[in-house]
């Protein structure tokens, strides 16, 4: 069988080349090959037929240069006047220049080109592509972008499994392997071997490795050849970069545990195989079932770091006690549990990628930690520590690495951690008091200055003096007291009332760069920390800032430089707005409205375009809520959102357009609904105290009692669990008298569940 398809193919390839071969003619004229450029195949026939004159046909040597041209092949005809001047046949590929030497026939123009092109390819690729039992083959080569590996120069061999061997997996194989490229490259490397062999170079039993790194064994007995468990069906379909043998099932790479939480997983394995163990004691489980580690599991769980440290590791755990916690304070602890990202980071500083016994540790080892920093050992007549840690108890041997218990938290990357000074390091994890500061900043220059006194009591009110105090660089255009003193006693007066409005105006004062006098230009526009642009102009009278003379200019400062201006510099306007949100916030009767829509952060929400319709409770209806009630939503934002979005319809809906009876939807997807009688109108129990405030963006309607939502209750938002709140405070060694639950008023965790905030 194997010799009459090799006999097969050769016929069809010898008829393939016969038939193939072309004849091609050039006419040569005055000065011309026509055509100037053709392109042929290996094999093909040229004749040169001259239409009048004398000519030749030159390949060897430019007549308009006098060098080679460099062509796979050179020869030089005579001249001659006959009908045919060359007859070729061109059996190299390869690209052909070549010209008329005769006088000046080619400098005048009379030069051509030839393109020979090499024999049709029939790559590995080229035989799964034209084949009609190999569609799924081809789509998985496509699909990996292994074509034009298969189209190399290789050798390669590949055994090519049918249609009918992808459609022989479990339903649905095929298409999630297509939707897992990376698995699906790694099955077909297993299937190309990087060599060409034959079917005659295999013996039985021998092993033969894939590009993959895989092996695959080769079985031959009175049923066939084997790869592995696929029959060889059709062999040695030679390429011109291997062999193809066609097989009747898929080769599958590796089986094995493809579980990264089981203790023999394997990242070489493709398919799970059932193989998999896990470990009955990890490091997890010690710190687990530690009574000395619970606000360790705590930080491992709110981490989600309990299934990495229940995996196969190995690991060696540095276990801070509860008492090592309880030593930061009961406020940095809170700081913590709040903060997963530096939590996080404090955690994977106390574990090491591997199974460290003590035996293991010498004096002044450095560590690395799965954080990727450092930590030192310090072996003394005192103990064995880890940096500033001591190990009071060691090698507590787990499943998957070895834990070392510890008296301190170990803190990676101590440093300087305010943003306000000179050395702060963004990469500090706690401060370590090495902070230094500027002694000659933009705002000591203010303070120091006797005629500035209005500055800068307008920085401190404000609350910049230890922003212009910090690293900077800023630029400080510094009005003068008789420059405020200008604006007139009521104006300034009034400022000093408006934290908001001097703030803006101050950092309008203000540009985040050094800017010296030598670096200004005429017309320059600087923009300022407010955010919008002041104006430079330059000219006989002095350098102006917007409207203000500079009388003093580069007073040079350790975080930038100041310039001392004769008027203050008034910022433009902001557009003024008239939305929900506006109405609301400028009513004197809805303060505890504005700041609950504030706290939730749905300010910007009630400012966009809407439109809106807003059922907004008075102070007076958020008052007749049972004492506590306000606090509580304020510290539990998931379900002060909930309501306030319950007195919200994504529509501008008027009180002319309300009927009885109607359901109205909210923002929640809740329901609220409307009657109408002879005492009003209510939306819910709530009546409508006053109608069709309209704004910009939709309408107010003011109530007189604040809605709450199917879900909730007034008993809701005030129950909590007494003896939840008395065994957490208690762990913390505080006191609380039952009958004042209202007294906590810090966040408190206890069996990994957070205690929420209540203020008294």
């Amino acid at each position: 069988m194997k010799k009459i398809y090799s006999v097969l193919i050769a016929a069809l390839f010898l008829s393939f080349s016969v038939a193939a071969q072309t004849s091609h003619t050039i006419v040569s004229g005055s000065y011309y090959y026509t055509p100037t450029n053709l392109s042929i195949n290996v094999g093909d026939t040229v004749t040169w037929t001259n239409a009048g004159g004398l000519h030749n046909v030159n390949f060897d040597l430019s007549s308009i240069t006098g060098q080679s041209f460099g062509n796979p092949e050179s020869f030089i005809t005579s001249p001659t006047t006959g009908p045919v001047l060359h007859t070729h046949v061109f059996n190299f590929p390869g690209n052909y220049i070549y010209d008329c030497s005769v006088g000046s026939h080619a400098i005048n123009g009379m030069v051509g080109t030839i393109t020979v092109n090499g024999p049709p390819a029939n790559t590995v690729y080229d035989i799964v592509s034209n084949s009609p039992d190999h569609t799924s083959l081809k789509t998985a080569i496509d699909a990996c972008s292994l074509a034009t590996t298969l189209s190399g120069s290789g050798p390669f061999t590949l055994f090519a499994p049918t249609d009918a061997a992808f459609n022989a997996l479990p339903s649905g194989t095929l298409a999630a392997l297509l939707n897992d490229l990376p698995l699906l490259t790694n099955i077909l490397l297993h299937h190309v071997v990087g060599d060409s062999v034959t079917s005659g170079m295999l013996t039985n039993g021998q092993i033969v490795t894939t590009l993959l790194g895989t092996d695959v064994t080769v079985t031959i007995n009175s049923s066939g050849v084997f790869i592995d468990n696929a029959q060889v069906t059709v062999a040695d379909i030679t390429a011109d970069n291997g062999v193809v043998h066609v097989i009747d099932a898929v080769l599958l790479p590796n089986p094995g545990c493809t579980d990264p939480n089981a203790l023999n997983y394997d990242s070489t394995a493709i398919l799970d195989d059932g193989s998999c163990q896990y470990a009955t004691n990890t490091v997890h489980d010690i710190v687990v079932t530690s009574t000395d580690h619970s606000l360790l599991e705590i930080a491992i769980d709110t981490c989600g770091l309990s299934t990495t440290l229940a995996g196969p590791g190995p690991f060696t755990l540095f276990a801070p006690t509860d008492a090592a916690f309880n030593a930061l304070g009961s406020g940095t602890i809170l700081s913590l549990l709040n903060n997963v990202p530096l939590l996080t980071d404090i955690l994977l500083h106390h574990v090491v990628g591997d199974s460290v016994m003590s035996t293991m540790l010498s004096n002044g080892q450095i560590v690395t930690t799965l954080l990727g920093t450092d930590v030192t050992v310090t072996i003394n007549t005192s103990g064995v520590f880890i940096d500033n840690a001591q190990v009071t108890v060691a090698d507590i041997v787990a499943d998957n690495g070895v834990v070392h218990v510890i008296d301190a938290v170990l803190i990676p990357n101590p440093g300087c951690t305010d943003p306000n000074a000179i050395n702060y390091d963004p990469n500090a994890i706690f401060d370590d008091g090495s902070c230094q500061y500027a002694t000659n900043t933009v705002y000591d220059v203010v303070v120091t200055s006797p005629d500035h006194g209005v500055l800068e009591v307008g920085i401190d009110t404000c609350g910049l003096d230890g922003y212009l105090s910090g690293p900077g660089p800023f630029t400080v255009f510094a009005p003068t007291d008789a420059a405020f003193n200008a604006l007139g006693p009521v104006t300034l007066l009034a400022l000093l009332a408006d934290l908001p409005q001097l703030t803006n105006i101050l950092k309008h004062h203000v540009v985040a760069d050094s800017v010296m006098s030598g670096m200004l230009s005429n017309g320059q526009l600087i923009t300022t920390l407010f955010g919008a642009d002041v104006t430079v102009t330059i000219g006989p009278s002095g350098v102006f800032i917007d409207n203000a003379l500079v009388t003093v200019a580069d007073i040079v400062a350790d975080n930038g430089v100041v310039h001392v201006i004769d008027a203050v510099l008034l910022p433009p306007a902001p557009p003024t707005t008239n939305s929900v949100y506006d109405i609301i916030s400028n009513s004197a009767d809805h303060t505890t409205l504005t700041l609950a829509i504030d706290t939730a952060g749905l300010a910007g929400t009630l400012k966009g375009s809407g439109p809106f319709t807003v059922f907004a409770p008075t102070d007076d209806a958020f008052n007749l809520l049972p004492s506590g009630t306000i606090a509580a939503l304020l510290s539990d934002l998931p379900q002060l959102t909930d309501i306030l979005k319950h007195h919200v319809v994504g529509d501008s809906v008027m009180s002319g357009m309300l009927t009885n009876g109607q359901t109205v939807t909210t923002l929640l997807g809740t329901d609220v609904t409307i009657t109408i009688n002879s005492s009003g109108v209510f939306i819910d129990n709530a009546l409508v105290t006053v109608a069709d405030i309209v704004g910009d963006n939709g309408v107010v309607h003011v109530i007189d009692a604040v809605l709450l939502p199917n879900s909730s209750s007034v008993d809701e938002l005030t129950n909590f669990n007494e003896e939840k709140y008395l065994y957490s405070i208690n762990l913390l060694g505080k006191k609380v008298n039952r009958n004042k639950k209202k007294m906590v008023i810090l966040d408190i965790f206890s069996n990994g569940k957070v205690v929420k905030r209540f203020n008294p």
